[in-house]
């Protein structure tokens, strides 16, 4: 509910799997998609508002890099440069 840097992360990797998937998930309510696009931006910027300017991430914005956190968002970013799932 704070939206430290490891919850933002938790909702943007599902959000981006699932947009990079959509087509295979054959849903048939499309609806539930219509702000998936939204929510996977809108995590991308608050993580990179979030990077430190020794390129690392902490919890927040102004806290000490934390090799944690930083590998949990590279990790997530590289897989949201990966196209969707063969």
């Amino acid at each position: 509910p704070y939206g430290c840097v490891e919850q933002t992360m938790s909702r943007f990797l599902p959000d981006v799997i699932v947009s990079q998937n959509r087509e295979k998930l054959n849903f048939g309510n499309l609806e539930i998609f219509k702000d998936l696009d939204k929510q996977v931006n809108d995590g991308l910027q608050r993580l990179y508002s979030f990077q430190h300017g020794d390129g690392g991430w902490g919890w927040w914005e102004n806290d000490a890099s934390s090799p944690k956190n930083t590998a949990y968002v590279v990790y997530g970013l590289a897989l949201a440069k990966k196209p969707a799932l063969r």
